[in-house]
């Protein structure tokens, strides 16, 4: 990651220490979010990266769409050089009501979806640096010109499948329970719901505080073996929200009495039990989760 004179870091005690709610949302929006221009400049570059890769995947019969998560894709970006992110579901449709035996053909695909995006990125150019190839994920390096950051890309090959239809998205759930092997394929194919989800808050509070957390977990633990312990920045965003939503979603709250609330909550966090019902039945996913336990 290529950066410019020495990475600031603000004190997390002076982020909390305003007393002035005002001054505090200013000093968060300042310290925390990426600049207009660093985060145009790498929202665009990703764009033209994206749009690059549908050039060359519209001659697939199988291939849908790309679906762009992460913390650009979700808009929950903070001023770090390590998290400026985005994942990228590229989407492949194969056409049968069975969701069992669209997830066979894919699976038998795979190997060429990996193999020919691989190529893909290799032609972008010295704009586009592949780092590892693991777990079915291609993750990359995306220089930006005349930027402070790179943008850090996962692409993961996907399954498309209705899941705006209830009826098959409870297929493709109950699969996604019942097949350990292939939990994290089928997982891929909900990704539009999770992005979605934060992606459409409209609360600018809980996204400076979806900010604050993360910016928390980075700056708080100096290496990845303390971070070990702790939920992951994504299951963190969820936290939030939760928490949020358990408080009647209100509209103006204090950020410094949010994040207590949010390090109160992960002091057990391990014996937390959150569920969403919003696109799925709640009786299913406790069934679920009593027989993984």
């Amino acid at each position: 990651m290529n950066m410019s004179g020495p990475t600031r870091r603000p004190s997390l005690t002076r982020l909390l220490g305003s007393k002035n709610a005002a001054d505090l949302n200013v000093l968060l929006t300042g310290e925390l979010c990426l600049s207009e221009n660093i985060l145009q400049s790498c929202t665009s570059a990703m764009e033209r990266f994206v749009e690059h890769l549908k050039s060359k995947l519209k001659s697939q019969k199988q291939f849908k769409e790309i679906i762009v998560g992460g913390s650009l894709g979700m808009e929950t970006e903070i001023n770090s050089e390590d998290d400026v992110d985005a994942t990228l579901h590229v989407m492949y449709e194969y056409g049968s009501d069975d969701v069992t035996e669209c997830m066979t053909s894919f699976k038998e695909n795979l190997p060429n979806h990996m193999a020919r995006l691989e190529d893909h990125v290799k032609t972008y150019g010295n704009n586009a640096e592949i780092d590892d190839v693991e777990d079915n994920t291609i993750c990359c390096t995306l220089m930006v010109a005349d930027c402070p950051v790179d943008v850090e890309i996962e692409i993961k090959p996907s399954l498309s499948w209705n899941i705006q239809d209830d009826e098959k998205r409870a297929k493709l759930y109950e699969k996604m329970i019942d097949n350990v092997g292939d939990r994290r394929l089928y997982a891929r194919s909900l990704c539009v719901l999770q992005i979605n989800y934060i992606k459409n808050l409209n609360n600018a509070r809980v996204r400076n505080l979806i900010r604050l957390v993360k910016f928390w977990l980075q700056r708080a633990f100096s290496v990845d073996d303390e971070k070990s312990n702790l939920p992951s920045a994504y299951s963190l965003q969820f936290l939030v929200i939760s928490l949020w939503e358990s408080a009647g979603r209100p509209e103006t709250f204090k950020p410094s009495v949010g994040f207590r609330t949010i390090m109160e909550a992960i002091q057990n966090y391990s014996e937390m039990y959150i569920t969403w019902s919003v696109y799925y039945s709640k009786d299913k996913i406790q069934q679920a989760l009593v027989n993984q336990r």
